[in-house]
């Protein structure tokens, strides 16, 4: 593997991204999250079809029909993020996460009747909400952190040994000074813990390269099949673009439509096609307070991209539901599955 950097880590240094650099990698966790449950099934943990009532307390109010797949496939129904609260209205833009409390997301959820939410199964609808409700029932399940289950069953087996959240002083040092859509210093997001699972890990592009060799070669990888089982298709990705969204991006004429890459939603991974139509592509972006990235590969020809910057989307990515970092992926991506062809 080959990794490039380009600008700089922080604004007062001159040295360039390496592969051990550190970034926030925002919803690019929610594949960690999904690889923990396949973990965990395996092991005998948990079932896919446990609903998350049973392994959170406080949450006898939430349908049985909510199930850990359910909640790893984004087919619960549960809404994107937690409503906000007059509290939360008024917390910092730049770190909206920092008013709430794991308290607050329970509580938050706990208002949810049994029959309240509804979902077609056959079709995802994109959930933080979920994803983190996952990440959080599997560690309280384990008795641990999301962050010690995280590392304790996916990162160490796999020699992911700068993927975690909290950093030591040495990691501290590689980490990429993180930055608004101008340029100007951004403020590093705080998820409480209810949330975690949805995008509070820092990695490296190192271990997210090595991330993908493991998902290659599974049956040389510690976690075996449980990797495999992340590649099953269990929905269509996303609903079709609304109009503002399809306005936006006639008038943008920026970068790549990706609609082709959101055609189906495996454990995690968003699945779609390249140019090509002819390989599925694996893949999932991140975005989050001065960061944003991208990680998507092709099993068929074991090749694979990772796009990290210390640069966070703006208005117009938001909408369109898509940053540069996916694009420069996308276009990486196609150059070297046509190069393996």
């Amino acid at each position: 593997s080959s990794v490039f950097g380009y600008g700089k880590v922080t604004d007062a240094g001159a040295e360039s991204p390496r592969g051990d650099t550190l970034f926030c990698v925002g919803s690019i966790a929610k594949v960690f999250t999904t690889t923990l449950l396949s973990i965990l099934v395996a092991d005998g943990l948990v079932d896919w079809d446990d609903p998350v009532r049973d392994l959170v307390p406080g949450l006898s109010n939430l349908s049985p029909e909510i199930t850990l797949l359910r909640l790893a496939t984004h087919t619960s129904g549960l809404p994107k993020n937690p409503a906000l609260g007059a509290r939360q209205m008024f917390a910092s833009r730049g770190n909206p996460f920092a008013a709430y409390t794991t308290q607050d997301v329970l509580q938050y959820l706990s208002q949810f009747q049994a029959g309240q939410v509804r979902s077609r199964t056959d079709q995802a609808n994109y959930s933080n909400l979920g994803a983190g409700l996952l990440g959080y029932a599997l560690a309280q399940k384990m008795g641990a952190s999301y962050e010690q289950a995280v590392v304790s069953r996916v990162c160490d087996k796999l020699g992911l040994l700068d993927t975690g959240i909290t950093l030591t002083p040495a990691q501290e040092q590689r980490l990429a000074a993180p930055h608004k859509a101008d340029g100007s210093p951004a403020e590093r997001w705080d998820v409480p813990e209810a949330l975690a699972g949805a995008g509070a890990l820092v990695s490296t592009a190192n271990d997210l390269l090595q991330l993908f060799a493991a998902n290659f070669a599974s049956s040389r990888s510690p976690l075996g099949d449980r990797l495999q089982v992340c590649h099953e298709i269990h929905a269509t990705a996303l609903p079709p673009q609304g109009g503002a969204q399809r306005l936006a991006r006639r008038l943008s004429r920026v970068g790549q439509d990706l609609s082709r890459c959101y055609q189906h939603m495996a454990l995690g991974w968003f699945v779609g096609r390249l140019q090509s139509g002819a390989n599925h592509v694996f893949w999932h972006h991140g975005a989050t307070g001065g960061y944003r990235g991208f990680a998507g590969f092709v099993k068929d020809t074991s090749t694979g991209v990772v796009v990290l910057a210390n640069r966070e989307p703006g208005k117009r990515d938001l909408l369109l539901n898509k940053t540069d970092a996916d694009d420069i992926g996308f276009a990486v991506l196609e150059h070297l599955h046509s190069s393996a062809a």
